[in-house]
């Protein structure tokens, strides 16, 4: 039989597989809210995408045999971890739709899209209606299926970290997310789980994620904007917003970075700045996701300056050519 490891098809697997158990502890934290959100996310993934399909693709009239694509099911997944488990029912439909109509098919359709789908749903809704998007339930403070808390929605560490506060979350609490934030993003110990997973399964690139992670902390280091100990500051602020998750699933989409090896470590530099930047000047909690959609637009010049780079490093490890002493003294 044959194996799909390291091929796009078992990439796509390993990573459903891998959000599939980031759903868990959301569920257990928040109640079958969640898994309600998820099927219509699924539901509404598939119903755009067969739409899309007959819009931007197939002439009409044709008949085609439709197959679900796995990529706008792991947009939609993506998608519903990275929102509140409060947030209206619409708002799920609404993120979804606007990742695959305006993030994917304007531009091909699958492995032709020039941005992150779920990046650009994402930013949508948290730019329209941030009041909805950006409160959040306590965990284990279940919400209904008609949206009633069981208490007030209150903002998350991101948040806190932005107006210069220090989070006062238990150490252990953070390890097992167990803090307000969007359902997904706050995972800590099951998101590094994952990355080592989908690394093993040569799913994801170590080349981005790391370059990534470092440069976001040596920015850290440079300019905390805290008042607390290095190693909280930096527990804080990897852990904070989406960028644990987003250096996991999001900077890694093969589709949206470079091919290179150089290119991918100067992605994950770029994408690192970017990331702080937004993190201590942006309007909202989703500055990683503005930092991944600037830094997709650069995915190309990556490549082109890690070529350049390769080249003139060959160039100048290549000694010059030695003419001997009689042929100079006859020129």
């Amino acid at each position: 039989m044959r194996t799909l490891v390291g091929t796009k098809k078992g990439q796509r697997y390993d990573v459903m597989l891998a959000l599939l158990a980031l759903f868990v502890l959301p569920i257990y934290y928040y109640g079958v809210r969640v898994l309600i959100m998820l099927a219509l996310a699924l539901v509404t993934a598939i119903v755009v995408d067969f739409a899309a399909r007959k819009i931007f693709k197939y002439k009409p009239g044709r008949r085609v045999r439709y197959k679900i694509d796995n990529t706008s099911v792991i947009t939609a997944m993506i998608c519903t971890l990275l929102l509140s488990a409060a947030v209206p029912y619409w708002m799920v439909v609404v993120t979804v739709a606007i990742a695959l109509l305006v993030g994917k098919y304007p531009f091909g359709g699958r492995e032709h899209n020039i941005f992150n789908p779920a990046a650009v749903g994402l930013t949508f809704v948290g730019l329209c209606w941030p009041e909805l998007v950006f409160q959040y339930p306590e965990p284990m403070q279940a919400v209904d299926l008609s949206n009633r808390v069981g208490g007030k929605l209150v903002h998350s560490m991101e948040y806190q970290l932005g107006l210069g506060g220090v989070p006062s979350v238990d150490k252990m609490d953070v390890i097992l997310g167990k803090f307000a934030g969007p359902m997904g993003a706050t995972l800590a110990l099951v998101l590094f789980a994952c990355g080592i997973y989908l690394l093993v399964r040569r799913t994801i690139s170590i080349h981005i994620t790391a370059s990534l992670l470092i440069t976001t902390s040596l920015m850290v280091v440079i300019a905390p904007r805290i008042s607390s100990s290095l190693k909280a500051t930096l527990g804080y602020e990897l852990v904070a917003g989406v960028l644990l998750f987003g250096s996991v699933f999001l900077a890694n989409d093969p589709t949206t970075t470079p091919t290179s090896k150089l290119g991918k470590v100067y992605f994950g530099i770029v994408l690192g700045l970017l990331t702080t930047i937004f993190k201590y000047y942006g309007v909202n909690e989703y500055g990683f996701l503005y930092a991944l959609l600037i830094a997709n637009a650069l995915s190309s010049f990556c490549d082109s300056l890690a070529d350049h780079t390769i080249s003139l490093w060959k160039r100048r490890r290549t000694p010059k050519k030695s003419h001997p002493i009689g042929e100079e003294e006859k020129a």
